[in-house]
């Protein structure tokens, strides 16, 4: 409007001949002014292009944002889902663990037992077992059997501890994968915190680039655009 109401001057002075202007420095005077304007529009056209531009930049890393939260969110329900199991299979591990050592501690006991009888019946029912065979064959067959009782004994045992071992080792490496799954959701819930603080941050930014552009383009002055600013955060 101001650079409409510049040419206007200029233009009567034109029309008017040489009783509008006394001398050349009003009509050069017009010429300055209109110039200016002609700079300050200039200047108006420039800051709305920029602020178009950081707008649009910040609109895209706020979909970008926006995108990372989605894909933040899907890990950590993957990451959920992975807990229970490996605590499902805690709790199983747990229990065969149980049952070994159960298992474990009932053959040893039944080994004792038969120790036990056989002193008690001063070590000789396997003895006379042997020696009341009636061919040297029956001798050796039962002198066989009862080594394999004994050796059965300390395989049976010696399986039932390799059995408790392994499971030992197995619940120690499920607690580890559990430790290291509960850290990385910690993690990925802090890194989740921060993108929404981010997002928090650019989004009223954006509010902010928005009102000033509104206001440039409606040609409110900076007082008024920086009340509306103002606003936008009460």
């Amino acid at each position: 409007m101001r650079l409409l109401a510049a040419a206007g001057v200029l233009a009567a002075g034109f029309l008017a001949g040489p009783t509008a202007y006394a001398t050349s420095q009003g009509l050069k005077d017009a010429k300055d002014q209109v110039t200016t304007l002609e700079q300050e529009k200039k200047k108006t056209e420039e800051a709305l292009k920029q602020l178009e531009g950081l707008k649009a930049d910040t609109e895209k890393y706020v979909r970008q944002l926006d995108g990372n939260l989605n894909q933040l969110a899907g890990e950590l329900t993957r990451l959920e889902e992975q807990i229970a199991q490996k605590e499902g299979e805690i709790a199983q591990a747990q229990d065969e663990l149980a049952a070994a050592r159960e298992t474990e501690a009932n053959q040893y006991d039944s080994m004792k037992l038969r120790i036990k009888y056989m002193y008690e019946r001063g070590d000789t029912s396997y003895l006379d077992l042997i020696l009341q065979s009636k061919s040297i064959s029956q001798m050796l067959n039962r002198a066989e059997y009862v080594s394999k009782i004994t050796e059965y004994d300390r395989d049976m045992l010696e399986k039932y501890r390799e059995t408790k071992e392994a499971v030992a080792e197995r619940e120690a490496a499920l607690e580890q994968e559990h430790v290291e799954l509960v850290a990385l959701q910690d993690s990925t819930k802090a890194k989740q915190a921060s993108v929404k603080q981010l997002l928090a941050d650019k989004e009223a930014e954006l509010t902010a680039i928005r009102t000033i552009l509104a206001g440039r383009r409606a040609g409110l002055d900076g007082a008024l655009i920086r009340e509306r600013l103002r606003e936008c955060y009460v």
